[in-house]
């Protein structure tokens, strides 16, 4: 089991360096899922430019993210 780096540099976080490995570990594999999707972590953090309520110069245009949906 690798000791994570920001342990390594704070020895008080000793007792808590499983959990601090399994968030890391978690948030490098959310990452990997996102950037399967964007294709970069920019794009996808933007997305709200894209998703919502926008007015339009004759309408207003909703749009929702909703992949596994089979109604709406």
């Amino acid at each position: 089991m690798q000791i994570p780096k920001i342990v390594q540099n704070d020895p008080w976080l000793n007792p808590y360096s499983d959990i601090i490995r399994q968030r890391s570990e978690s948030a490098l594999i959310k990452e990997k899922t996102l950037l399967s999707e964007s294709p970069s972590l920019s794009d996808f953090a933007t997305g709200y430019l894209y998703f919502g309520l926008h007015r339009t110069a004759n309408d207003w245009i909703f749009r929702e993210w909703a992949p596994n949906a089979t109604k709406i």
